[in-house]
C-alpha cells in the first residue's frame, strides 16, 4: 500500500475568516531517472520509429518495474537487447542482455511483454527492402535474461530460443519496419506480427501490409499462411505508423497508403488472417477510416507518426509530421474523429511524436521544435478532442547533440518511460517520469469565528492506493507556520 498524504491549505486570518483557492497539484509527469546511458558507440539507433516499441516496462525484477529496451547497437551486433530493475532510480543502470538479430542490418524491431506468461516476444527485420529473399521478418521468444556469455555488448551471443522465421521474403515480395500484438485470433489470444510489404523490386516503395499470427508462449510457432490485408500503389512514403491495443476486444493500425492517412479496427473475435477481419474504426466491415488527408513529410517507412488507444473504451488518438513539417492530432471518440488539432507549427527539426497516456492524460514526446538537442513532452487532457494543445513544452532533457525519433511506453498507469538515441555521438539514452496525484481544493463553508468546512477532491489517484488523505492550515498562505493538520485514514480512490 502506498502512503499518500495529499495537503490542501487553507489561510485563516487573525480575524478566523477562512479561505481557500482553488489550484490543482502538479498535473504532469515529474522527472525521476535519467537521462541514463544505455548503450553509447558506434551505430546506435535505438529509436529509428516512434511507433515501434523500443521499451518495455514488466512487472519482475527486485524492484517490481524491470524495463526493457531494444538498441541497434553496431553493425556487428545489429540488435541487442538491454534491462534495468530500476528505471525510476535517480541513476539507473542499464544490463546487455544479449544479441537478437542474427544478421548484420536486421535493426528495425518491436516487442511485446506477454504479462500472462511472463515472456517477451521480439520481432525484427530490415528497415529498407532489399530483393534476393533476404527481407525476413523473424520471431524470438525471450523467458529468462540469465546467460554466462552474455555479459558485454561484443560477444556476439544470442538471447532467446532460436530465431524463427515469421514473414518469409521471396525474390520478388519483401518485409520491413514489423509490428507485434498480442491480440484475438477467432476468439483465440495470439501473437499479431504486421509488417510493410513491398513486391517487384529492390530498394522500392511500400505497396501494402500483411499479416501472420502465432499462439501465444512457443518458441518454435506454426505461424499462419501470410495474407496481405491492404494493398496499394507502391509509393516511399507509404507505411505503417503503429499499432495499439483498444478497449479490452480491439486492435488498431495507423498507417499511410500513399494517398491518405488511415485506420482499420481488428476485432478479437474475427479472422485476424482475413480481409473481413479487419474494419473501418465504426465496424464497417472490410474497410478502413480516413484519419487524415495529409500527406507525411517524406521517405518514412512508418516513423513520423504514432497512435494510442484506452484499455477501458474505444478512444483512440493519433499523431503525425506532415509536409508542411506540422505536428498533427486528432482524436476518435468511439464513435467519430474529432477536431484535426496542430500541436506543433511549421518546425524544420522536429522528430516525432510518440504518443502514451494512462487513461487520463495524453502525452506527445517530441524533439523540441526550438532547440534539436532537446526532449520535450506536451500534455492534454485525454478525453477532450476539440480544445486546442495548450502549447508548453515540458523538458525531459536537453542532451546537447541532436536527437532521433522517441518511443515511449505507459505503464503501471503512472509511469512514463522514453528511449532515444542522438545522432552526433550515437548514444542510446532512457528517461522515465512519473504523473503525480492531483487533487483540487474547494472554498471553505461554513466559516464561523471558531471553525470551518474544509472542501477537496481526490482528482486522480494515477494508479495508486492513498491511505491518508488530509488538510494543512495555518495563517501562512506558505503553510511556514502551520497551525494543524487534519488527517483520516483509510483506502482512497478518485472522486473521494
Amino acid at each position: 500500500m502506498k502512503k499518500l498524504f495529499i495537503f490542501s491549505t487553507v489561510v485563516a486570518s487573525l480575524l478566523a475568516i477562512f479561505y481557500l483557492p482553488q489550484s490543482p497539484l502538479a498535473d504532469i509527469p515529474v522527472v525521476e531517472a535519467g537521462p541514463a546511458t544505455i548503450y553509447d558507440g558506434n551505430t546506435a539507433s535505438s529509436t529509428a520509429f516512434s511507433s515501434q516499441r523500443h521499451i518495455v516496462r514488466t512487472t519482475n525484477g527486485t524492484n517490481s518495474r524491470r524495463a526493457f529496451a531494444l538498441i541497434a547497437t553496431s553493425s556487428a551486433i545489429s540488435l541487442g537487447l538491454f534491462y534495468t530493475d530500476d528505471p525510476a532510480a535517480a541513476t539507473p543502470s542499464w544490463s546487455y542482455v544479449g544479441e537478437i538479430a542474427a544478421v548484420s542490418g536486421d535493426n528495425s524491431g518491436d516487442m511485446i511483454w506477454d504479462e500472462t506468461n511472463n515472456v517477451l516476444y521480439i520481432v525484427y527485420g530490415k528497415e529498407g527492402a532489399v530483393d534476393a529473399a533476404t527481407s525476413d521478418i523473424f520471431y524470438r521468444r525471450v523467458s529468462s535474461i540469465s546467460s554466462a556469455t552474455c555479459n558485454n555488448t561484443t560477444n556476439n551471443c544470442k538471447i532467446g530460443a532460436a530465431q524463427i522465421t515469421g514473414l518469409d521474403s521471396t525474390a520478388s515480395i519483401n518485409y520491413t519496419h514489423p509490428h507485434v500484438a498480442i491480440a484475438g485470433d477467432s476468439g483465440t489470444q495470439s501473437i499479431i506480427l504486421i509488417a510493410n510489404k513491398h513486391t517487384n523490386c529492390s530498394a522500392c516503395g511500400v505497396a501494402g501490409w500483411t499479416v501472420s499470427t502465432a499462439p501465444l508462449n512457443s518458441d518454435a510457432p506454426t505461424w499462419s499462411a501470410l495474407i496481405q490485408i491492404k494493398s496499394w500503389t507502391a509509393s516511399f512514403k507509404a507505411g505503417i505508423f503503429g499499432l495499439t491495443r483498444v478497449n479490452t476486444n480491439k486492435l488498431v493500425i495507423f498507417y499511410y497508403d500513399g494517398t491518405n492517412m488511415l485506420a482499420s479496427r481488428h476485432d478479437d473475435a474475427d479472422d485476424a488472417n482475413s480481409t473481413n477481419g479487419w474494419d473501418a474504426l465504426d465496424g464497417t466491415n472490410n474497410s478502413q477510416t480516413t484519419v487524415s488527408a495529409d500527406d507525411p513529410l517524406g521517405n518514412i517507412l512508418g516513423g513520423e507518426g504514432s497512435t494510442v488507444g484506452w484499455s477501458d473504451s474505444d478512444v483512440v488518438w493519433f499523431a503525425w509530421m506532415d509536409g508542411a513539417q506540422d505536428i498533427n492530432t486528432v482524436r476518435w471518440s468511439g464513435s467519430a474523429l474529432g477536431t484535426e488539432m496542430v500541436p506543433v507549427a511549421s518546425a524544420t527539426s522536429t522528430l516525432g511524436p510518440a504518443l502514451a497516456t494512462d487513461g487520463t492524460h495524453l502525452w506527445m514526446v517530441y524533439q523540441s521544435s526550438s532547440v534539436a538537442t532537446k526532449l520535450v513532452y506536451q500534455v492534454r487532457n485525454a478525453s477532450d478532442g476539440t480544445t486546442a494543445w495548450s502549447g508548453t513544452e515540458v523538458l525531459l532533457e536537453d542532451s546537447g547533440e541532436n536527437l532521433s525519433w522517441p518511443s515511449v511506453a505507459a505503464s503501471a498507469s503512472t509511469t512514463l518511460d522514453v528511449v532515444y538515441t542522438s545522432q552526433t555521438t550515437n548514444t542510446a539514452r532512457a528517461v522515465a517520469a512519473t504523473s503525480s496525484p492531483t487533487v483540487l481544493t474547494g472554498d471553505a463553508t461554513d466559516v464561523s469565528t471558531i471553525s470551518a468546512q474544509l472542501n477537496g477532491q481526490i482528482m486522480s489517484t494515477r494508479g495508486l492506493t492513498p491511505t491518508v488523505r488530509g488538510f494543512a492550515w495555518g495563517t501562512d498562505s506558505t503553510l511556514a507556520t502551520t497551525i494543524a493538520t487534519t488527517t483520516e485514514t483509510g483506502s482512497f480512490s478518485n472522486g473521494t
